[in-house]
């Protein structure tokens, strides 16, 4: 969207869509909508069945790096680094 504000903290919006001001005017108006519609969602809270899927991802990658860490010894430590 070709916006910004000016001095006055007033939004303004300007389209060079088409030669007719009438056209660009709409125009400017559908940004104005289109901004408004995104700036006022909400996105919904997310069901149990997600939730928990997330939380099974998290932990069996949690393991994957555990299971993995135990198999290779730590030959690269060093006291005091």
């Amino acid at each position: 969207m070709d916006s910004r504000l000016n001095k006055n903290g007033e939004v303004v919006l300007f389209s060079e869509r088409t030669r007719s001001q009438r056209n660009n005017a709409d125009d400017c108006f559908e940004k104005w909508l289109q901004a408004l519609k995104e700036a006022c969602y909400v996105p919904k809270d997310p069901s149990k069945e997600q939730v928990e899927k997330v939380e099974k991802l998290i932990d069996d990658t949690v393991q994957k790096y555990i299971d993995h860490a135990t198999l290779i010894p730590n030959v690269y430590f060093w006291e005091g680094i």
